[in-house]
């Protein structure tokens, strides 16, 4: 079974060109407000991006060293997880 929604068009005619012109004023209204707002969000982004970058690569360099750290004081690394009970006999 199908059900279809019956539409209808309403069509006002326009006898002074007011509502045109406001129209066309709010078009251009609209368009200045999305330009706005682009010109304030993308920088905002672009910092959000740089600062996330930054952020990875100082995560990565400190994650490098602690490695190459642990290695060079003869340490040995543990895996990852709960260490295997030592047996003392």
């Amino acid at each position: 079974m199908s059900t279809r929604l019956r539409t209808a068009r309403l069509r006002i005619p326009v006898e002074s060109g007011a509502i045109q012109d406001r129209s066309r004023g709010t078009t251009w209204l609209c368009r200045l407000i999305q330009i706005a707002l682009a010109l304030y969000l993308i920088p905002a982004l672009l910092v959000v991006l740089v600062v996330g970058g930054i952020g990875m690569v100082v995560l990565a360099i400190a994650r490098l060293l602690t490695t190459i750290l642990g290695k060079s004081a003869g340490q040995e690394q543990s895996p990852i997880g709960p260490a295997p009970p030592s047996s003392k006999t």
